[in-house]
């Protein structure tokens, strides 16, 4: 019971922060997804960019996608292809030990 409530706890601590995960591809910029078109372009600047911590952050942890796996601060811009779906994944450890993991994805299509 006791592994229960401390697991509960966990739970609703680690869930409770709702920082957010901002996509961008070409000018479309929203929270979570991105899904645009840009017309005559095959690739575009883009970038998933964590906003809106409430505490103080430790760590960013990419873990997808690829292009941002090397990366430990609070955003990543890349070069995206029309017709790829990106998915972004980043683990933000806060200095009081909790923790968030964000999520969001992009794509672009170029009108053909």
């Amino acid at each position: 019971m006791k592994k229960l409530l401390m697991l509960s706890a966990l739970l609703l601590s680690s869930s409770a922060f709702a920082a957010d995960l901002r996509c961008t591809v070409g000018g479309d910029s929203q929270i979570g997804y991105c899904d645009t078109m840009i017309w005559g372009k095959r690739t575009a600047p883009a970038s998933f960019k964590v906003e809106n911590t409430t505490k103080a952050v430790s760590q960013y942890i990419w873990q997808s996608p690829s292009v941002c796996k090397s990366k430990t601060t609070a955003s990543c811009a890349f070069t995206a292809y029309s017709f790829v779906e990106y998915s972004a994944s980043v683990l933000v450890l806060y200095t009081d030990g909790t923790y968030e993991n964000l999520n969001a994805s992009l794509r672009f299509e170029d009108g053909r």
